[in-house]
């Protein structure tokens, strides 16, 4: 521990970068002088991403508001992927600092795994910065810079931010709690900023009236499995390649189909776009779809492959009743009672099926299959308990 260290610290955030950030801080910081801000969507579970608010329980580190946040005098401040605007005016005297996931000035604001590779940019990096009345405009203390691949695409990029703020944090960390900070103001050249309306991921289109690079930075930007795929010709494309020969059809033309890609005509090349085997099977899934899913598999769909909310195949094909695919994958070894990221089974899945239409052949396909009625999730409950709590009725007769 730093001796001497009087003032209260508030790591503020979410995600896996906050969750080092604490578990760093603990190696300097007594936890009574340790609290933890979490955004408004942290439940206390973990997804893909570690809960802040989970490892400040484990850990049993005071979680606070934003408003009691206000009222702490001479608060070190310490923002990870924090959700909201803060009034630094309403603060008590106290060190607001900053982790922003870009090489500021540039891409201040939103979307800063989307936009850079929009923009087709060779490089980004992660700066440390003051807080101060604006949106990512305070004093710059320290950055790291890094290349962006050709290769990359929106989720690839998240991680390097992750990785590189990481070990900006490591090796700041010590001056900022013992204020030996040494900073200067952001330049106005290349100084860029983006809102939310820059992007609208809830209609998310691809613009095929470009040119194939352009196209193919949009696959790479808007390819982050975990939010979306981005969607062409009703097919999910994670991947492009430009190819040599020069589009003789008009742009935005599906020239052909294959069962691994499509290939359409751009304002100038044609483009090869690759298809998502993952979310095409997930999709398969959804709409009891058996010879796309076996496509799928046979190209290398990972039938275990869990989305954002930690739906599998699996899991899906039971909540939509989906039995051709569901027979499928149950052929094909898939683990009949792998959860979601709560815990939830797909045997609980299938009784929401049931319970919301009264067939059951998917609840008695999983049942047959191994299924067990005695795993709980999360929170504690079977689907026993499930059944009770919601009057499900003729389902264990």
């Amino acid at each position: 521990m730093i001796q001497n260290i009087k003032r209260k610290v508030c790591l503020a955030g979410k995600n896996e970068i906050a969750v080092y950030g604490l578990h760093l801080l603990l190696e300097y910081v007594v936890k009574e002088n340790l609290c933890v801000l979490c955004n408004a969507t942290d439940d206390g579970f973990d997804t893909w991403q570690p809960s802040l608010l989970k490892a400040a329980i484990e850990n049993d580190i005071e979680v606070k508001t934003l408003s009691e946040c206000y009222g702490i005098d001479g608060l070190i401040f310490i923002s990870l992927e924090f959700d909201k605007i803060i009034s630094p005016n309403k603060f008590m005297n106290a060190n607001l600092y900053n982790i922003h996931f870009s090489n500021l000035p540039s891409y201040k604001g939103m979307y800063t795994s989307a936009l850079p590779l929009l923009n087709g940019e060779k490089s980004s990096g992660v700066t440390l910065h003051y807080i101060d009345s604006g949106i990512d405009t305070g004093d710059i203390i320290e950055q790291i810079q890094f290349p962006i691949n050709e290769s990359d695409n929106a989720r690839n990029l998240y991680e390097k931010y992750l990785v590189y703020s990481k070990k900006l944090l490591k090796e700041n960390i010590v001056k900022l709690l013992i204020y030996d900070v040494r900073s200067h103001p952001q330049g106005a050249n290349g100084s860029t900023y983006f809102s939310k309306k820059e992007i609208d991921y809830s209609c998310l289109e691809v613009d095929l009236k470009r040119t194939a690079e352009q196209i193919k930075n949009q696959i790479r930007a808007f390819t982050f499995p975990e939010y979306q795929v981005p969607k062409v010709f009703d097919c999910y494309v994670n991947a492009a390649a430009v190819s040599s020969k020069k589009s003789t059809e008009k742009a935005g033309t599906l020239i052909q189909t294959r069962a691994e890609s499509i290939s359409i005509a751009t304002v100038d090349y044609d483009l090869t776009l690759y298809r998502d085997m993952n979310y095409e099977l997930l999709h398969a899934a959804a709409n009891d779809c058996p010879s796309r899913a076996l496509d799928c598999i046979k190209n290398g769909a990972n039938i275990e492959y869990k989305n954002g909310k930690g739906w599998t195949p699996l899991i899906i094909a039971s909540f939509n009743g989906s039995i051709n695919v569901l027979e499928l994958l149950l052929s094909e070894g898939v683990d009949v009672n792998q959860t979601n990221y709560k815990g939830t089974t797909p045997l609980m899945y299938a009784m929401t099926h049931y319970e919301n239409t009264g067939q059951r052949l998917v609840f008695d396909a999983l049942i047959k299959h191994g299924a067990s009625l005695d795993l709980k999730d999360l929170s504690g409950l079977s689907i026993k308990d499930y059944a009770k709590k919601r009057a499900v009725q003729g389902l264990f007769e």
